[in-house]
């Protein structure tokens, strides 16, 4: 069943331009790196300061500029992924990097559920930062990983 999804994904439409354009998967590729730039800057930023760096910046306005820009980074990043995943969906699906990366963005995202739902500023705070920090610079490490495995 999963091979047939896969199998489907690679030859729809995108997929094969994907795969037959020249330009599409390098502007893909180009735009996921500058949209992973704009969500962990943005998130760089907010956690260093609620970790405690920048003490004289009022954490509410600065996640008030940063998770905005970490949001629509994180949308263009799945697009984009998305995209060259469907380039070759039954050779990454398998890929232990790329496994291990969709794990991580479920604990990320889970991550950053509970920094809701807790909220700044409690005890928790600089446990939720210091985990997000970490948990998406194992992202970036494992995407990048999926290249050459």
């Amino acid at each position: 069943m999963l091979q047939a999804v896969l199998l489907a994904l690679e030859g729809s439409a995108l997929g094969q331009a994907m795969r037959g354009t020249l330009w599409l998967y390098p502007l893909a590729n180009t735009l996921h790196v500058l949209a992973i730039a704009s969500l962990f800057g943005a998130l760089l930023v907010s956690d260093l300061r609620l970790l405690g760096a920048a003490r004289g910046l009022a954490a509410p306005a600065l996640l008030g500029l940063t998770l905005p820009l970490a949001w629509a980074g994180f949308g263009l990043a799945a697009l984009t992924g998305l995209m060259m995943f469907i380039a070759d969906a039954r050779v990454i699906a398998h890929n232990p990097f790329f496994q291990a990366k969709l794990v991580l963005l479920a604990l990320a995202g889970l991550n950053a559920l509970a920094f809701h739902r807790l909220g700044a500023g409690g005890d928790w705070t600089k446990l939720l930062a210091g985990l997000s920090l970490a948990v998406w610079v194992l992202v970036i490490v494992c995407g990048r990983a999926i290249a050459y495995w």
